[in-house]
């Protein structure tokens, strides 16, 4: 394991793709970052609110959001061209 990265060695073909489907498990912390904007626009009628306020008022809502994004983003990670030409 490197840097929280386990390389399983689980290769299969993907006949969607015509490409290859490698498998990893990560185990880290991931700062996820709220912008000020996402904080004033899930609640508008709190956007003078302090902004820990805020997020505590919304957290069940942030948290789902979270939850999604973070496993679409683990879920599928796709390595094309431009990422090997140098």
């Amino acid at each position: 394991m490197k840097n929280g990265i386990y390389l399983t060695g689980k290769v299969v073909k993907n006949s969607e793709t015509f490409g290859v489907n490698y498998q990893v498990e990560v185990n880290q912390t991931i700062s996820i970052k709220i912008t000020p904007e996402a904080l004033q626009d899930i609640s508008p009628e709190q956007k003078m609110d302090d902004v820990m306020q805020q997020f505590e008022d919304n957290q069940v809502e942030f948290e789902r959001i979270i939850a999604k994004k973070v496993s679409q983003a683990l879920a599928s990670i796709v390595i094309c061209t431009q990422d090997v030409v140098k």
